[in-house]
């Protein structure tokens, strides 16, 4: 969603700062969409993004853990930057916490719906396991795997990053 020259631009920055300085649209989407839009931005810790970014970079992109990239995934700074965007033109986006969808699925749903002036009774919480011939090749079918793999959502219960480091390897 973020244009590569944004990316480029910040990623020798702090990410703890507090404004990265970025002040033109960040993102792919011209102004004119993003007035009309609501949008919503995910935050999800970024020790619990780790693995699947780490997993689908090193086995699609060849990236390894001591490149520049690693930076973008363990920070908020992106997600901040696209906020600060967004309020700059009038626009609070809709901020939803990883941990809910997951935990707290059928209240977010509702919360959103609610939002978002949205009929939530078409929403489904169970689907389908995606046949494996039907599922798309490359990067595109790695980063569906697990959905198209499972039955509903994935309600992990208290897995630690020291026990899924074996795996990460």
């Amino acid at each position: 969603m973020l244009k590569r020259e944004v990316i480029r631009t910040t990623l020798d920055q702090d990410s703890r700062s507090e404004s990265v300085g970025w002040t033109k649209n960040p993102t792919w989407f011209s102004e004119s969409l993003l007035a009309i839009s609501q949008p919503i931005i995910l935050i999800r810790h970024p020790a619990q993004t780790w693995y699947s970014n780490y997993r689908l970079n090193r086995q699609w992109l060849k990236y390894e853990p001591d490149e520049p990239w690693c930076k973008c995934l363990s920070s908020l700074l992106w997600a901040r930057l696209l906020y600060d965007y967004l309020c700059s033109l009038g626009t609070e986006p809709i901020i939803v916490n990883a941990e809910d969808i997951i935990y707290n699925t059928e209240a977010l749903v509702e919360s959103l719906c609610n939002k978002l002036e949205l009929d939530h009774a078409g929403v489904r919480f169970s689907w389908p396991v995606v046949p494996v011939e039907e599922r798309p090749p490359g990067a595109a079918g790695a980063f569906r795997e697990t959905i198209d793999s499972s039955t509903g959502i994935v309600r992990p219960h208290g897995k630690v990053c020291s026990t899924e480091v074996q795996y990460w390897l």
